[in-house]
Formats: structure tokens, sequence, C-alpha cells
């Protein structure tokens, strides 16, 4: 019921943010299929640590993928779906279909006033999505994830605006015995630029309810905020406060305590190369329902060697904590990608890549770490059109 209402108010949001492009003269839409053919060598398919067996086996992944978008003098769409089919050579257990959608969009009803509307779906394994948001490692199994939300901004002056969004998730999982969960996040901000634009100062209270069958949680957060353009190319964007976290757990008494968040980018996009670096630290639950403090520091850099011969490097490192207080329950998490793409033409490229990641796990009763190699070619191509 919740899910239904929530979608429904997502699409009455997109419906408002529709109807000006009926009436707009200037319009532009874009089509872009793509389709993404790999050939992977994965040396650890189960993840597992270096005193279990480790099954290395061959895999082909096809993507196809389209996007469509929309853009107007006051408003901008976006959809794009993917899917994803990948089939293993022996551990034929492992074969899996991925699928993602994803419909955007934000309009300006009036001179000082924005909305925008959000619904993304996803279905993946618990071995992409756990080690994207926690850091930790899972079995390859199944789960659905759904959110749906939108906001506003309205511009009081030139350089000050405040606004408001909601946001609804719902994740289902497959596997009996876990437990399907709903996040609803209400947040708000105010925001002030100085120094002809370059700086901007923010105040961001928020608040998170997750209910399941056995967990309550309430989470309340006030994160301070500044972005400053160091350069035509370069931006610094800090976010940083507090939280206090609530949490009711079937059969047991209430877990309440406090900690630090923050979110920390800095983007450099130039003609030549371009570079990111990133820190988060929050709060988030696994797919064991437990509640973990995450730390992650990303990287991101790109290089145009040639006009047609470019490199790629991104890494990932995760801390993870659980909240209450028991042993054994830290893990940590890394990753390293080198990617080499040739262009044959500016829509169609060959990609040769290799994977590194290692997790160490202080729950594991015999060795603690786990090592993974991955090495994937990759044949990609666009075809982009203007309608």
């Amino acid at each position: 019921m919740i899910l239904r209402a929530s979608v429904y108010f997502c699409l009455v949001l997109c419906s408002i943010i529709l109807l000006p492009p009926l009436c707009s003269t200037a319009q532009t839409w874009t089509l872009l299929p793509t389709l993404s053919l790999s050939g992977q060598y994965d040396d650890n398919v189960f993840f597992v640590a270096e005193d279990e067996d480790e099954d290395d086996d061959y895999a082909s992944i096809v993507q196809p993928s389209v996007t469509l978008g929309y853009q107007s003098e006051l408003t901008r769409l976006s959809a794009v779906g993917d899917v994803t089919f990948l089939n293993y050579l022996e551990e034929t257990d492992l074969d899996t279909t991925k699928y993602r959608f994803r419909l955007n969009g934000d309009t300006r009803l009036t001179e000082r006033f924005i909305v925008n509307a959000d619904f993304r779906y996803i279905r993946d394994t618990l071995l992409d999505s756990e080690l994207e948001e926690t850091g930790r490692v899972f079995d390859s199994e199944d789960r659905d994830r759904y959110n749906a939300g939108g906001g506003m901004q309205f511009n009081l002056t030139e350089l000050s605006s405040f606004g408001a969004s909601y946001d609804y998730s719902h994740t289902d999982y497959d596997e009996e015995g876990r437990e399907d969960r709903d996040f609803h996040t209400v947040g708000a901000f105010y925001r002030r630029s100085f120094n002809e634009g370059r700086d901007s100062l923010s105040i961001r209270p928020a608040y998170r309810f997750r209910d399941s069958d056995t967990v309550e949680t309430d989470n309340y957060m006030l994160r301070l905020g500044w972005s400053h353009q160091s350069s035509e190319i370069g931006r610094l964007t800090v976010l940083a406060g507090g939280r206090y976290t609530e949490e009711w757990r079937s059969g047991q008494d209430k877990i309440d305590n406090s900690g630090f968040v923050a979110e920390v980018d800095y983007e450099k996009e130039g003609l030549i190369s371009s570079f990111r670096l990133g820190y988060r630290r929050d709060i988030n639950y696994d797919a064991n329902d437990r509640l973990r403090e995450i730390d992650h520091i990303s990287a991101r850099f790109n290089y145009k060697l040639t006009e047609r011969l470019r490199f790629g490097l991104d890494g990932n490192l995760y801390f993870t904590r659980r909240e209450r207080d028991t042993d054994d329950q830290d893990t940590r998490f890394f990753s390293i990608r080198p990617l080499l793409a040739y262009y044959f033409t500016e829509n169609h490229s060959l990609q040769l890549s290799y994977k590194y990641s290692q997790e160490f796990d202080e729950s594991r009763t015999g060795d603690e770490t786990a090592d993974r190699n991955q090495a994937m070619l990759t044949l990609v191509f666009r075809f982009p059109q203007e309608l």
C-alpha cells in the first residue's frame, strides 16, 4: 500500500513536470540506444576466503540500454533503462538477469519555484548492491528495490533559496529469511551564495524512518554545507554534521547512539583529464539486518592519451563497523580498476579493464581475507539521435 501510494505521488509530480512541455515551442528530444558486449574472467566467482576452495570461471555479459531525454527552457526530463544478461560458462547457477530503470525530471513552475520528481527500480544481486552500499560481501542472491520521491526549491533572492524533499524506498529480497524493508526520508535545506557565486553555505536537517517486521529505526541528522568553486573546472563540496539514532528490535531494549556524518567531494573536469575524490560517512543496514557505520573513500581519474586512446582508473575503500558494541564485526573492502579504451569512432569503443578486490572480515572463523581478480574485454556501441 505504501509503495503504491509513493509511486502515485511520484507520478503526480512527474505529470506536473510534463505539463509545461505541452505548450512549449523550444523543445529538444534525444534518444541514445547503447549495446555493450563483454567477456569476463573471474578467478574467485564466489568471493570466498583464501582457505576455502576458490572457483574461477568465464562469463559473458550483454547489456542493451536506452536513454530518452527532453529539454526545454523550463523543463528537463530523463528516462533510462537497461537490462544485463550475465551467463557463466560453468557456474550456471550464478546466471542472472539484472534490470535498472530511472525516470526523473524537474520544471520551473514560476520564475522562483522549481519542482522535481524521481522514480527508480533496480533488480540486482546482493553481491552487487551490498558492495556498493555497505562495502560488505554477500552471496549472489536476487533483490528488488523501488525508490519514489520528489521535492521543491524556492529562490528567495538571486543569492538565497530553500527547499524540501521526500523519498520512499522499498527493498524486497527473494531469499526466505531476509526481511523486506521500507525507508522514508524527509529533508530540507536553506542555502546562501556569496563571493560572486563562487561560494555557498547551507544548513540541511533530515529525518529517516526505517521499518521491517522486527526492526524500527528513527534517524535524525543535521548537517552544515560549504561549496567552493576553486576554478572554472574545479569544485569542492563539504557536508558535515551529526546524527542521533534510535533502534527498536523485537525482544530487545531500545538502543540509541549518536555519531558524525559527512560528505566531501572534489571534482575537476578538464578537456584532457578529469578527477574526482570523495568521502562519505553514514549508517546503513546490511542484508543481515544489522546496523553499520560506514566510511567510504572513492577516487576516479580519466585521461585522454590521444584522440582515440583513453585511460581510466577508479578505486574504492570501505571501513564498516557494527553499531552495537560487539567484537569481531569490523570489515574492510578495497578495490581498484584500471581501464584502457580505444575509440574506433566517437560512439564506438573497445575497452580492456582489470579489477582487483579484497575484503577483510573479522567475523570469519578461518582466514579473514578474500581476494578477487577480474579481467574484462568490452565492446560498446552507442547510437545517439535527436528526435
